[in-house]
C-alpha cells in the first residue's frame, strides 16, 4: 500500500505459490479504486511505479468476515447462531472464502 509512495518503482516477486490470492485481489482493487496502476504478471510479480493515490471521493467499505470469524465461533461452541447483515453485498470475496 505504500509502494505508490517510493521514489523509484518497487517490484515484488513472489517465489512461492500464494495462500492469500483473494487478500492480494483485494488489496489491489483497493488501490485500483484510488487509482493507483500496478503492472502484474499473475500472482508472480508486480511493479508499483512512483504515483499518488486520488480520492474517489465516497468510498463504502466492505464488512470485514476475518474479523467476525471470531463471533461466529464463539456461536458455534455455545450452540447457539450468529448472523451478520449485509454479508451479501460485498465486492470483494476473499475474506468471505478463507
Amino acid at each position: 500500500m505504500a509502494a505508490p509512495y517510493a521514489r523509484h518503482p518497487v517490484e515484488l516477486a513472489v517465489e512461492h505459490d500464494l495462500n492469500s490470492k483473494p487478500f492480494v485481489d483485494m488489496t489491489l482493487a483497493v488501490m485500483a479504486d484510488f487509482s493507483v496502476k500496478i503492472e502484474r504478471e499473475g500472482y508472480d510479480r508486480f511493479i508499483i511505479s512512483p504515483q499518488r493515490y486520488l480520492s474517489p471521493g465516497t468510498y463504502a467499505i466492505e464488512c470485514d468476515a476475518s474479523a467476525a470469524s471470531y463471533f461466529f465461533a464463539a456461536a458455534a461452541i455455545c450452540g447457539a447462531w450468529c448472523g451478520l447483515r449485509g454479508s451479501r453485498d460485498h465486492r470483494n470475496r476473499g475474506t468471505w472464502l478463507f
